[in-house]
């Protein structure tokens, strides 16, 4: 098995692992009581705002949209959303998800929320790695652009 066809592989492996967390989640949902209207609201807002930031993602990366953290050698995209976060569809998931947790409190969903953002952090350093490899200028965007949080650029 070439190096490649390993990392794709692994690749796959990891989104299965998302989706096991994902469809945890979504399964796990309504197993407590209801929460509070305020808290009901805080997550519907978290859902919309996780599901916009994923959409504006999805439409900057165009032809680099890749379904594994495999880059697909079309180069580093650093606009729009990603001149500020370096991983916006792995953060809109989680922001998506938690939103999913809050409108369903219970100890399930939250477990199954911190896994999500478990294999969404370790997808992200491996995704790292391949893209500084595959891409030189990939080192300067990674020290000027936060991996998760926006923060104030230089």
């Amino acid at each position: 098995m070439t190096d490649v066809s390993r990392q794709k592989l692994l690749g796959w492996v990891a989104v299965l692992l998302q989706f096991v967390a994902l469809g945890g989640i979504l399964l796990s949902t309504g197993s407590a009581q209801p929460p509070p209207t305020l808290v009901k609201w805080i997550g519907t807002v978290l859902l919309f705002v996780g599901l916009a930031v994923m959409a504006a993602a999805f439409f900057r990366l165009g032809s680099s949209l890749t379904p594994t953290p495999v880059p697909n050698g079309r180069g580093v995209v650093a606009t729009g959303i990603y001149r500020w976060i370096r991983h916006p569809i792995y953060v809109g998931l989680g922001v998506m998800m938690a939103g999913v947790v809050l409108r369903s409190p219970g100890w399930w969903p939250l477990l199954w929320w911190l896994l999500l953002v478990v294999v969404l952090a370790s997808k992200s350093l491996w995704e790292e790695r391949m893209l500084a490899e595959a891409h030189p200028e990939y080192h300067e965007y990674r020290n000027s652009t936060s991996r998760f949080l926006p923060r104030r650029r230089k």
